[in-house]
């Protein structure tokens, strides 16, 4: 990761670390040149998986992407999986009967439009899967008022209980909190007036929130009542329904430690494509060592998926209806619902 600018940077930041402790840190960082940028992963899970390919800019601004590039995902260095460009500087494998396994090796090639190469090392999917039990409590935080003072907020607080199973090697995870609600058109009146759409709407909760665990033990065990997230409630994603996915993940060793060094250095973002203050060094790499170095990673893990959902009902105050008549005016998602980001009219088959 990178903040690529052509003067002297000096940040001062407040960082948490995993340990839950915080302390003031200052760093000094020197770029003159662009860098590539790759993220992506595979998994056991079903596709398809994505790669996203970005280039800094001299200004420090988010990557821009970069398209027409070649995306080759290999599995133990043999089968040739290619990706394709679904959107500007997006990548997704074209066979859909694709599945990552346990156990096998995994890297991807690329090639740019001006000739250049890059590829990540290997990465080796785990062989240990780790389930847990989502927990849900309604509750309030405290955010800060324009005077100066502090008022409640109303939110929900993620937990989970994760199994320990016993292990031969060390075990290394990761965990990922998705948010899925719907948000429900108003039906217009009139015999011709088109019915009204139901959108989907996916987000990713306090993605700055690094959780990760290393277990060395090989005896077994759990881990109870752990607070992974917490999400303000906003009336609109409520209404319906909201659903917490808490995805589990079995990663590499390597790869748990650059989350620990991207933890340490900001807990601003949980992407490659936001805008970080520094470098840390992924497993990608290109074929001419003159460049500067690309940025990022390529990841294969086992994964698990818990999921728990609210109810406005759950909620010991009312939620009111978003697109209701004295609403549905002031709020343009009332007559088209993919206005929304990341909203699609694709129901997910556990809603």
């Amino acid at each position: 990761m990178i903040l690529n600018r052509k003067y002297l940077l000096l940040l001062t930041l407040m960082i948490i670390t995993v340990s839950g402790c915080i302390e003031e840190i200052s760093f000094e960082s020197v770029f003159s040149e662009s860098q590539i940028v790759v993220e992506g992963a595979v998994h056991n899970g079903s596709g398809p998986y994505t790669i996203r390919i970005g280039e800094t800019q001299p200004d420090g601004t988010v990557p821009e992407p970069v398209s027409g590039a070649v995306v080759v995902l290999l599995e133990n260095g043999e089968k040739r999986i290619p990706f394709i460009e679904t959107d500007s500087g997006t990548y997704q494998n074209s066979d859909e009967g694709f599945t990552g396994q346990p156990g096998e090796s995994y890297h991807i090639e690329i090639e740019l439009a001006d000739g250049r190469s890059f590829f990540s090392e290997p990465e080796r999917m785990p062989l240990l899967l780790v389930s847990g039990t989502v927990h849900l409590e309604p509750g309030f935080i405290q955010e800060p008022t324009a005077s100066g003072g502090t008022r409640n907020e109303p939110a929900v607080f993620i937990s989970a209980d994760t199994n320990i199973p016993e292990a031969r090697n060390p075990l290394f995870l990761k965990w990922t909190i998705e948010g899925v609600y719907a948000f429900r058109e108003i039906q217009l009146p009139g015999p011709f007036a088109p019915p009204a759409k139901t959108c989907i709407i996916n987000e990713t909760i306090s993605p700055q929130n690094i959780v990760l665990f290393a277990d060395n033990r090989p005896d077994s065990g759990q881990i109870t009542g752990q607070l992974l997230a917490t999400k303000k409630v906003i009336f609109d994603q409520f209404y319906i329904r909201y659903y917490f996915n808490v995805i589990t993940s079995s990663i590499t060793e390597r790869r748990y430690n650059y989350w620990q060094n991207v933890d340490e250095i900001i807990n601003q973002s949980g992407t490659i494509f936001d805008i970080p203050p520094a470098n840390v060094a992924g497993n990608i790499k290109n074929d001419d060592s003159s460049e500067m170095p690309p940025l990022g990673y390529f990841e294969a893990s086992l994964q698990d998926t818990s999921r728990e959902f609210v109810l406005r009902r759950d909620f010991t105050f009312t939620i009111p209806d978003p697109c209701s008549r004295s609403n549905a005016e002031r709020n343009p998602a009332c007559f088209n619902c993919l206005e929304i980001e990341n909203s699609t009219l694709d129901r997910p088959h556990y809603f």
